[in-house]
């Protein structure tokens, strides 16, 4: 189900600031964690699935409306897979 809502105003605070700066990762910022020895990719595949499905804000994009409005949508019907590198 897809769902849209106002943004919240630090939502929209944080909005403006990533808008000023495009394609810099002030508020997202990646890691990569190297794992020694041996390790289960099914079962990290699975808990990582799991996670995401129990936390469904973390499907919550922010865009904008036909008004040019920011607006956030959380789509849990959005598909995404956890790949190997």
């Amino acid at each position: 189900m897809k769902t849209f809502a106002p943004l919240k105003k630090s939502q929209y605070g944080l909005y403006v600031e990533c808008a000023q700066h495009p394609g810099e990762a002030y508020y997202n910022i990646p890691y990569l964690y190297t794992f020694n020895g041996s390790l289960d990719e099914d079962r990290l595949k699975t808990a990582i699935e799991a996670a995401v499905a129990a936390h469904p804000t973390l499907l919550t994009r922010i865009g904008v409306d036909e008004h040019g409005d920011p607006i956030q949508t959380v789509d849990d019907t959005e598909k995404w897979a956890v790949r190997p590198l």
